[in-house]
């Protein structure tokens, strides 16, 4: 098989683990790295030697020698740096969310199609060993009918300036239980509060709920003003009897008719799993369950209305809060 050479956009805190990522996997050649802040630059220009360095991503997009670029830039620059590398022809990976509003996620879904390029986004929990048992076992039938879930992703800080804690930290949850409940939501509802950028409109708790056409509900809790080390905890339960439990990502627990088991997965390296490994994963998208249209389904989950992001104040239909995708996988 061919390697795919890569272009990531995006050397901070996170970029820089995806970079790791793209280097050590088999079938992927970083070739480029772009970010606007010439420290982490030359940082990351000092660790993998050999590898082109550039403040924008048009340097990169010039060299035919790259095949996809992976974009883990800030939330707002998603849809303008997805959309120049789709028009590029290139293929992408785009860190979540795909868009910060639904008008831009169905643009890029719909470039993608058109372009015949494949268009992932980085719900690299989905890829988690814990979150892939869990999906065997709902299949299984084991738990039986699922009636609900909830997840819990707080802490105190990294405290974002230009998105909320939704925006942050909530596309996790959000992917999970969508594949997890192999569905999408009927009706979704809101609430958040700012307190420490109070001026700005930015969200720093909010709790959402998500119906589900078979009557199953997903809660979820996200909040980076909760005492440090709370943790994320996530639980999906079936009957009084039955539930699937998780502490950690790499540890779930089954409670069957009284009776506790637990069973630990090996972690994975972020982005490892689900890192395009050859050049037929980039010409077909199947098999890859963070496809882009997974990425539109979680941005459907919130709205973006002059320029800040907002709940959805009242219960709302899901097909009448944003109608549907068009194009892409």
């Amino acid at each position: 098989m061919s390697s795919i050479g890569i272009a990531v956009v995006g050397a901070g805190a996170w970029g820089s683990q995806v970079i790791r990522a793209m280097a050590s996997t088999p079938g992927c050649l970083l070739r480029w790295i772009c970010d606007r802040d010439p420290v982490s630059l030359a940082r990351m220009g000092g660790i993998y030697g050999g590898v082109a360095l550039a403040a924008g991503l048009d340097e990169a997009l010039e060299d035919p020698a790259v095949d996809a670029v992976v974009i883990a830039a800030t939330a707002a620059d998603h849809y303008a740096l997805a959309r120049q590398a789709l028009k590029a022809g290139r293929h992408v990976l785009v860190e979540k969310p795909l868009a910060l509003r639904v008008s831009d996620a169905t643009e890029l879904c719909a470039l993608a199609g058109k372009a015949r390029r494949t268009l992932m986004v980085g719900h690299l929990l989905v890829y988690d060993p814990a979150i892939m048992l869990a999906r065997t076992t709902i299949e299984g039938g084991e738990l039986g009918d699922i009636l609900m879930l909830h997840s819990q992703r707080t802490n105190l800080g990294t405290i974002r300036r230009g998105e909320s804690a939704w925006w942050s930290l909530a596309p996790h949850d959000v992917a999970i239980a969508l594949y997890l409940l192999g569905a999408v939501p009927t009706e979704v509802s809101a609430t958040g509060a700012g307190f420490v950028q109070r001026q700005r409109g930015v969200e720093d708790v909010v709790f959402a709920s998500l119906r589900f056409a078979g009557g199953a509900l997903a809660h979820i809790h996200v909040s980076w003003l909760d005492p440090p080390n709370s943790g994320s905890r996530s639980s999906i339960a079936a009957s009084a009897t039955r539930r699937l439990a998780a502490t950690r990502l790499t540890t779930w627990f089954r409670f069957i008719a009284g009776k506790s088991t637990r069973r630990r997965c090996r972690p994975r390296i972020p982005y490892r799993s689900s890192a395009p490994t050859s050049s037929s994963v980039c010409a077909r998208a199947e098999g890859r369950v963070a496809t882009a249209r997974r990425g539109w389904r979680w941005c459907a989950c919130w709205r973006r209305d002059s320029g800040r992001s907002r709940p959805v104040a009242r219960r709302r239909r899901w097909d009448e809060l944003l109608g549907s995708p068009v194009g892409g996988r």
